[in-house]
């Protein structure tokens, strides 16, 4: 989950799946069918409760990205859904990456053209909402086509020592 914080810094939570089935069933996600996946959740009244981008980065690791004025309230939540350790529940580990991760958006007609421009990698057999590691300069990056704006857009996290580079 990345977000921005008041002073502009951005952060990110991550988690972390050790048996997602096992306590996730009421109002949360139990596993994903797609490698990314733009969802919202919702109270059991229906409502809108957040506004998530949740990345399948493996079997039972996932990255959730919600917007920054969800980030607190994303997090509670998941950390609600990984378990009480003070009963023996734990279902899943909740990390905020935030000072490991950067998050870049590139979107537009050409944002493809410009991403392709920077990278060895093919972005021509990208699926929409996949994701992929790529190489941009010396950094390896994780890249998810995935927009916002109705036309062709991708997310790149990368590591906060590479960022300047891949900037």
């Amino acid at each position: 989950m990345s977000f921005v914080t008041a002073d502009g810094t951005y952060n990110q939570v991550g988690v972390v799946s050790f048996g997602a089935s096992a306590g996730c069933e009421k109002g949360f996600p139990a596993g994903f069918s797609r490698v990314s996946s733009y969802t919202q959740w919702l109270t059991d009244e229906g409502l809108l409760d957040a506004d998530v981008t949740v990345r399948a980065l493996g079997e039972r690791d996932f990255l959730v990205v919600a917007t920054d004025t969800a980030h607190r309230h994303v997090q509670w939540r998941l950390e609600q859904a990984a378990g009480d350790p003070s009963r023996g529940e734990r279902w899943a580990t909740v990390t905020d990456v935030s000072g490991a991760l950067a998050q870049i958006n590139v979107q537009g007609p050409r944002s493809a053209e410009l991403l392709q421009s920077i990278t060895d990698s093919d972005l021509g057999t990208l699926p929409y909402r996949g994701v992929r590691d790529i190489a941009i300069g010396f950094a390896r990056v994780q890249c998810t086509r995935i927009t916002y704006v109705g036309e062709l857009g991708f997310e790149i996290h990368a590591p906060i020592a590479a960022l300047p580079a891949v900037y």
